[in-house]
Parts: C-alpha cells; structure tokens; sequence
C-alpha cells in the first residue's frame, strides 16, 4: 500500500535556498537536529513571488531552509501529513524561535511606541482587519497578513470546509503586522496626516494580500489611494 511517507520520498520540492529541487531525504540531512522540524510555505502563486513572501524573511534572517510549495497537489498532501520519520512539520506561520528576555523586553518596548500608529491604521481598516501589531519576524518587507487560528471564525470556516461546505464561508479577518523598523512605518509614525495614514494602511493591507496570493478587493479604490499617496511625495 502506498503511504504519504511513501509519496513524500518520490516527490521532488522547491526550497528557499536552493535552485533546484531536492528530495526530501536529502532535505532533512541540514536541519537541526535538536529540533528536528520541516518548515514548509504552500500558496497558490508563482515560485518567484512564494519565495519572496513576508512569511520568509525571518528564516532568510536565521538562514533556515524551508520547503516552498506551489503545485496543487502540495496544498492538498501537506494538510494531510504532520510528521515525515523522526522530524514534525510545521507551516511556517506556527513555528517558533527562543527569544532571550532581553529581546522580548525590548520588542514590547517598541510594540508601546507603536500602539498610536496601530490604532490609526484599525480605525482606517476597520472590520477588514482583526487587529494591528507590531512584529519582529519582518527584515524587508513593511507589513504581512496572518490568520489569528485561535479564531473561533477560522476555526468555523476550517470545519466548514472539511465538510465540503466552505465555498461560501468569507475568510476571518486577517491581523495586520508591521515591521517597525521599516522606514515607511517609521515615517507614518511620526506624521500627523491623517488622510495619508489612511491611505497608506489599504494600500500596505491590499500588498500584503497580494503576497498571500489574493487579488485586491477593489481595484480603482487601490489605484485612487496610490494616486494620491504618489502626488504627495511629488
């Protein structure tokens, strides 16, 4: 009988830091065996764009391998399986990294600076977002989306769709991250332009979207805030 294990070892994967594909028992040889953990990104989008997403940039930071699944049968097998031999596999939206105190101190610090700027951006967003924070995980990119799953509504629209009933279920609301030490979040912080900051949150919001494979919402809202945000800096 073929198992996953099975089909997991004659399937070839994409990686963040490598070119080419590799199978997963050589994948596994580099990963570190106190944690013995796969992190793995699945997306309906181009490799290029999957390879780029916010998710990643505190793997590229740790220099972690992560496995970057874009092919149809990915989304479908990796929801399936948790373990492949000794090693778990873990989205890479749930793994997690030892801070020391000093860190986590420190990242409060910041996330306090930042409260006035998180609630401007919820105000302007409203129910299109669950909240606003700050995070640590982005190096390059402004903001990112994540799914809250402790969310009763995610918790709901997951059930529904095992149940074959999702495809009407609308999507929890996602929570917008910021990356405080990029300078665009820099500059908003410290201005008083409340339009500018409204406009800015749609527009970081709808990238973000766009990063986890969704299209934007609406379209001529998206272009009439960038028009405006471009005059501006003119």
């Amino acid at each position: 009988m073929i198992t996953v294990k099975k089909i997991l070892e004659l399937m070839q994967f994409n990686t963040l830091n490598s070119s080419d594909t590799v199978m997963i028992e050589d994948f596994v040889k580099n990963i570190d065996e106190d944690k013995k953990e796969i992190y793995y990104l699945t997306g309906k989008t181009s490799l290029s764009l999957l390879k780029s997403s916010p998710a990643l940039e505190r793997f590229k930071a740790k220099g972690i391998d992560v496995l970057v699944l874009n092919e149809e049968v990915d989304t479908i097998i990796f929801p399936m399986v948790t373990d492949y031999k000794d090693f778990k596999l873990v989205p890479v939206a749930d793994a997690k990294f030892e801070e020391s105190e000093e860190v986590k101190k420190a990242e409060e610090e910041v996330a306090k600076s930042y409260e006035g700027l998180a609630k401007e951006f919820k105000d302007a967003l409203g129910e299109a977002v669950k909240s606003v924070e700050t995070t640590s995980d982005l190096t390059d990119s402004p903001v990112a989306i994540k799914v809250d799953k402790e969310d009763p509504a995610y918790m709901m629209a997951q059930m529904m769709k095992q149940m074959g009933q999702g495809g009407d279920t609308p999507d929890p609301a996602p929570i917008l991250q910021i990356n405080p030490n990029h300078e665009l979040l820099l500059k908003l912080k410290d201005s008083s332009d409340q339009n500018l900051i409204s406009d800015a949150a749609h527009i970081l919001l709808e990238q973000a979207k766009l990063f986890d494979g969704q299209e934007i919402g609406d379209t001529a809202d998206f272009i009439m805030r960038l028009n405006r945000i471009m005059s501006k800096a003119l």
